[in-house]
This record gives C-alpha cells, sequence and structure tokens, in this order.
C-alpha cells in the first residue's frame, strides 16, 4: 500500500509568515492613528487646546487706567485653571505673579506685553500672549473760579492738567462778540456791554503738544440790571 507524501516547504512558511506580521503591524498603526489623543497640561499643546483667547483691557490703555489681563477658555476647557502671568514692559520683565493687573506704573508709549501661562510649567514656547501700547492721554481742563466785577468786566479761570507731562494751549473755540482768552493766565476776558440779559454759550479748547484734545462747554447766564 503506498501511502501519499506530504511535502513542506521552508521558504513557503517563512513568506507566510512575514505577511502575517506586516498585516498586523498594519493594524496596530491604523488602531494608533484612530484613537483620540489626550491632552494634560504638561502637553506643549494644553494651553492652545484650553485657552481660547488673551485680550489686555482697555485695549489702547494710557498712563491713567488700570491695565488687566482678560483670558477666555474654551468651552471644554477644565473648570480649574492655574493661571500665571509675566508682563513686560518695554521688553523686560515687569512682573511674574498669579496677578492679572499690571502694578506697575507706565508712561506714554510703554509697549506691553502679558504671557499667560496654564499649569506649572513656565516654558515662554507654552505661553498665549497679548500687546498693547500705552496711548497719549488727552489733557483736562476745568473752570476754577468766575466772576462778573461791578463795572460789568467778567473774568474766568481755567486749570489744565495732561497726564503725560505735555504742555497744553487753551484755544478760545465760542463766546459772546468781544470776549478774549489770555492764555498765559488761561482767563477769558469779557467787557459785558451795559443792557446786556440772557445766555451765552462759550467753548474752550484745551489740545497737548500730542494731539489730545478736550472741549470744555458753559454757560455765561446774565440777568439785566
Amino acid at each position: 500500500m503506498n501511502g501519499a507524501s506530504c511535502r513542506f516547504d521552508l521558504n513557503d512558511s517563512r513568506a507566510f509568515g512575514l505577511r502575517f506580521y506586516a498585516f498586523f503591524f498594519l493594524m496596530v498603526l491604523c488602531h494608533v492613528a484612530s484613537a483620540p489623543i489626550a491632552f494634560t497640561q504638561d502637553s506643549p499643546f494644553a494651553n492652545a487646546l484650553d485657552v481660547k483667547s488673551v485680550v489686555i483691557k482697555p485695549a489702547a490703555p494710557t498712563v491713567s487706567d488700570t491695565i488687566k489681563a482678560e483670558v477666555l477658555f474654551q468651552e471644554t476647557a477644565p473648570t480649574l485653571q492655574s493661571l500665571y502671568y509675566r508682563w513686560m514692559v518695554n521688553g523686560e520683565v515687569a512682573q511674574e505673579s498669579p496677578d492679572a493687573q499690571l502694578q506697575r506704573p507706565t508712561r506714554k508709549g510703554d509697549k506691553i506685553e502679558v504671557l499667560v501661562f496654564v499649569g506649572e510649567r513656565r516654558e515662554e514656547s507654552r505661553a498665549v500672549r497679548a500687546y498693547a501700547t500705552v496711548q497719549n492721554a488727552p489733557p483736562t481742563v476745568r473752570k476754577v473760579e468766575e466772576r462778573l466785577e461791578d463795572n460789568g468786566f467778567y473774568i474766568a479761570t481755567f486749570e489744565s492738567v495732561d497726564q503725560d507731562g505735555d504742555p497744553v494751549s487753551l484755544t478760545l473755540k465760542r463766546g459772546p462778540e468781544g470776549m478774549t482768552l489770555d492764555g498765559g493766565k488761561n482767563q477769558v476776558h469779557w467787557n459785558v456791554p451795559k443792557g446786556t440779559a440772557g445766555s451765552f454759550p462759550v467753548e474752550l479748547l484745551a489740545a497737548d503738544s500730542s494731539g489730545g484734545q478736550v472741549l470744555l462747554a458753559y454757560t455765561i447766564s446774565i440777568s439785566q440790571q
């Protein structure tokens, strides 16, 4: 009786094994590529995911403004966030703390940058940034004295202040006929004609050397004697 013979080809077995392992490796790669990636605060992408934007308020600050950083988070961000602020003024570190408000006084023209860090790590590559420049503050002007003398001579004295230290000039923009401005004394003068009565609007413009302006308007009321 002749028995059936079975031949085993070693080369075919190796080829099958290589194809099997290649297929298995491709399946693993596909699974890893499709799996969601969980970022944490230690991930270099955590800031980009958690923080929607950072803005400096006000956007155009002056020396009299309180300057703060406002951080807006994505809806999916954790409820509790550990924030740290590095304030830079003209390229130098001015303040580093968890305080969102800049405590250092500023001057006109200062370049402000804030770096906001989420979590404990302080690498600048992880920071979200915002920028602002301190703008010119307009001057202020107020009437400090006003009187009508018995001889019908009207005098009003004004005080002007510029928070940036710029010189301020006054201009009489509107007033009754005959009213004049003494710029050296910051006064307006008016010889009120006899028999004059009524209301007379006055407008005084205060302007600083950097282009900031403010208009003071008031009314002179005179009753006929």
